[in-house]
């Protein structure tokens, strides 16, 4: 993309994205970049099919055909509280709506619960960090309890098991005044929608995007 090209997207879409010599097996990618960010858009690749290996070994300097961005999920900046659920590769257009906010200034009050095997899975570990000294609330929780530390790492002394309902609402103040996103994982959002309803939160409160079965 030329260094003084404008890709105008909104934080939650995606494109398709395929190579030039099978552009017919375009594959899905959410956009991790921010929509203030200009003449680039940057996208998180897991090497799981044959199309994504593809692209985890180019080198640089290949070209790939990138289709206007779509989806109508996307962060409402009127949710002055968001909640953002997700585990697995769930978490990619999360990064992108936390960036737009801390570089737009926002005022809104946001808080990531993620989720993860164990702690070598947890994807931008150092962002995270940065995000949660810029003053958003990083939650962490490891699933796999048989595995809780890395190498040269001090065991994992922070939550476990899959985040529930309960367990996110001791963690907000205003549970009821939040809107809920979720993405990816079918079964965490299949789990988790019936629960927030009968907790009390409206159904237009809680956005789900669902994209996977893990």
């Amino acid at each position: 993309m030329p260094a003084d090209a404008s890709f105008l997207f909104e934080s939650g879409q995606f494109v398709l994205i395929s190579l030039p010599e099978e552009p017919e097996k375009a594959r899905a990618f959410s956009i991790v970049s921010s929509p203030l960010e200009s003449g680039f858009i940057e996208i998180t690749v897991e090497a799981r099919e044959d199309v994504s290996r593809r692209i985890c070994s180019l080198t640089g300097g290949e070209t790939l055909l990138v289709a206007p961005p779509q989806g109508k999920w996307k962060f409402r900046e009127e949710d002055k509280h968001a909640a953002f659920v997700t585990r697995g590769s769930g978490i990619a257009p999360f990064r992108s709506m936390i960036r737009y906010a801390l570089e737009k200034g926002l005022p809104n009050r946001i808080d990531l619960f993620y989720e993860a095997p164990i702690p070598s899975a947890i994807p931008y570990r150092r962002e995270l960090a940065e995000f949660a000294d810029q003053g958003i609330g990083i939650h962490l929780s490891l699933t796999h309890s048989d595995d809780l530390t890395m190498d040269n790492e001090a065991p994992w002394e922070g939550e476990t098991g899959e985040w529930t309902v309960p367990m996110i609402r001791k963690r907000l103040s205003d549970f009821k005044k939040t809107a809920f996103y979720m993405c990816g994982s079918g079964k965490q959002i299949d789990a988790l929608v019936p629960k927030l309803l009968k907790s009390g939160i409206p159904q237009e409160r809680i956005l789900a995007e669902k994209w996977g079965d893990y």
